[in-house]
């Protein structure tokens, strides 16, 4: 998990160079936080995540 976070900042800091370079942050930021969204939505969907209380 550490590897691919490592890639994926890596990938995301190209993106966001070339698109500072053109001009188009804005529109980068966008597509980036409805791709996020997206990634939230469908993990909470499939993982189903329920709330357990421990009593000790």
């Amino acid at each position: 998990m550490n590897m691919v976070g490592v890639f994926a900042g890596a990938f995301v800091t190209n993106l966001l160079g070339k698109a500072t370079d053109q001009g188009n942050l804005g529109k980068t930021f966008v597509l980036m936080s409805v791709i996020v969204a997206i990634a939230v939505v469908l993990q909470l969907a499939i993982l189903k995540p329920k709330t357990s209380d421990y009593n000790n």
